[in-house]
């Protein structure tokens, strides 16, 4: 592979991602894949600590599926893990081939850990052995539950992957008037755990469904980054010192 099929591979892949996985967020502005805005985690209520499989589905306006992507997700007093493998993600504006290139970067596993006690946000890419330390938006801060007011209204009864449920309407609005409107699923065999969350925003319909749901706490080591990762100090650094890392395996100057 040539420098500069290797550069354009690289800058469409930022591109892309950017546009369309860390932008289209179901959490709440500013949110990285995987984020809690602070009203998605007033949702949980008294769930403090668990671990589920998470499926999310983004809807367009004709109620079309445009994405789908499976993640590991775990929670623990506020702190959010979760592990996504993009190359098993499905989307009509995925370049063909995408897949394929990810796994070959060491880009096709992505780790976000969100840490409200700290302000911060850590993205992990495990196969380049790098992560960055990013600030914490204002409504993932700690405490930023406590301003958001959450009216719920219990609009009937459903099943959700054989649990029984109470739908429920909830609006969602932060200390500056901004209302988030949305449906949440509670299962009855689980304590009322939201398994299934559906919010709007402008044309598009995000869906979650959380599977496997297990109260056991996890570690809390699964909110830490691995010893033996580089930090860098941007996403655009890490980027660039992969491609330059890359190049140089290409042209047997690095690593094999």
């Amino acid at each position: 592979m040539s420098k500069t099929i290797l550069s354009m591979i690289m800058v469409g892949l930022l591109g892309w991602m950017g546009g369309n996985v860390a932008a289209q967020s179901p959490m709440g502005p500013g949110t990285t894949p995987g984020g809690l805005s602070a009203g998605m985690r007033k949702l949980f209520g008294e769930h403090k600590a668990f671990t589920a499989k998470l499926d999310m589905v983004v809807k367009d306006k004709s109620d079309n599926e445009t994405m789908s992507m499976g993640m590991d997700f775990a929670q623990l007093d506020g702190q959010a893990r979760a592990d996504i493998d993009l190359s098993n993600m499905k989307s009509a504006q995925m370049p063909a081939g995408m897949g394929d290139q990810l796994k070959l970067m060491g880009m096709d596993k992505i780790t976000s850990i969100t840490r409200p006690d700290k302000n911060v946000i850590l993205i992990i890419y495990p196969g380049l052995k790098s992560y960055v330390e990013m600030p914490l938006p204002k409504d993932q801060q700690l405490g930023a539950e406590d301003k958001v007011k959450l009216e719920v209204t219990e609009q009937g009864k459903e099943s959700v992957d054989g649990h029984s449920c109470s739908k429920n309407k909830v609006v969602m609005t932060d200390e500056n008037g901004v209302k988030r409107e949305g449906l949440v699923w509670k299962a009855k065999d689980l304590k009322d755990f939201p398994v299934k969350m559906q919010f709007a925003e402008q044309d598009t319909t995000f869906v979650m469904t959380f599977k496997s749901v297990k109260f056991n706490a996890p570690e809390k080591s699964q909110f830490e980054a691995p010893d033996g990762l580089t930090k860098h100090a941007s996403m655009q650094a890490l980027m660039q010192g992969s491609m330059q890392r890359m190049m140089q395996q290409q042209t047997g100057g690095g690593e094999k």
